[in-house]
């Protein structure tokens, strides 16, 4: 009877960190880009839900508080491959998101998304990127021509990028 209890045991330890393996590999990760202060901002949202998974799920919160917020799916992307392009849209509040061969149009006004077949015509100016770079955590890379002119990503002073990094998933 004793030799049952303890192979149950060792069966259920065994099981218990097999679990906790399967788990250590899941990443959660964020990055915003700040427009006028937190409440009015993008977020870029990844996640490798398994430790095989071969791609990040993604997906863009769009805030402009109070007036909306809205989560918006993206394409799947390939991990290793997961750099999001920022560019200035052809209005105010609109914004144009390159994610490899996938477009979007973004307008926070509306906290609206809209897929793209191409570039846009009026494409404006690169504002930046959402990347991981050499092992680094997730996070808004501005181009350094919209880099603001007061304040940094690290004190959140004025307008412009702020980044997030990762959360790992016990």
């Amino acid at each position: 009877m004793e030799l049952n209890r303890a192979g149950a045991r060792v069966v259920v330890s065994l099981g218990l960190a097999l679990c906790a393996l399967s788990l250590t590999g899941c990443e959660s990760e964020a990055a915003s880009y700040m427009i006028d202060g937190r409440d009015h901002a993008l977020t870029v949202f990844r996640e490798r839900p398994w430790p095989w998974s071969a791609r990040y799920e993604t997906s863009i919160v769009v805030a402009r508080f109070p007036d909306c917020q809205r989560r918006h799916a993206l394409q799947p992307v390939a991990t290793g491959r997961g750099d999001l392009r920022l560019y200035r849209g052809d209005a105010e509040r609109v914004f144009v998101l390159n994610q490899g061969p996938n477009w979007y149009r973004i307008d926070t006004g509306a906290c609206a998304l809209q897929p793209l077949s191409a570039a846009p015509a009026g494409l404006g100016p690169a504002l930046g990127r959402f990347a991981s770079i050499d092992g680094a955590p997730f996070r808004y890379l501005a181009e350094a021509a919209t880099q603001p002119a007061t304040g940094t990503a690290a004190d959140g002073r004025g307008k412009g990028p702020m980044s997030s990094g990762s959360i790992a998933r016990p």
